[in-house]
């Protein structure tokens, strides 16, 4: 019997060389893949803190509050393929509410300037007026 031990026929790479991260990351996706519930509702949890400083259970109580309704337009979250957004003001960074994609961006196109809302509103009211 040798003195020396017998090494693995496949070793570990190093830690922190190229095979080790392309390893990890074949290994990570692995595990996404596997538990694909957890990783969107740690994601999920992630990016609410992150964004808006709240916690899922704070989006879940916004949306019992809403019955699941746009704030805008009302459409009801069952109609729709995605979740609500959460709105908010980008200066003061505070929450308005949860709104449908068509909503929110329509908001973000008008610059969340009232002036230029009320502009379009007058604009389309005059439009069915003259027609």
């Amino acid at each position: 019997m040798p003195d020396t031990p017998i090494a693995p026929a496949n070793p570990l790479p190093k830690r922190g060389t190229p095979e080790w991260k392309a390893r990890r990351r074949k290994l990570k996706h692995e595990w996404r893949h596997l538990n694909l519930e957890h990783s969107k509702m740690t994601q999920r949890s992630y990016e609410y803190k992150r964004k808006y400083g709240i916690t899922i259970d704070d989006y879940d109580q916004m949306f019992e509050d809403q019955n699941g309704d746009c704030c805008i337009c009302e459409v009801n979250r069952a109609a729709l393929h995605k979740d609500l957004a959460v709105d908010h003001c980008h200066i003061t960074g505070k929450i308005r509410g949860l709104l449908c994609t068509p909503c929110n961006t329509a908001l973000g196109l008008f610059k969340d300037n009232e002036f230029i809302i009320n502009k379009a509103l007058e604009y389309l009211k005059k439009a069915r007026n003259d027609s």
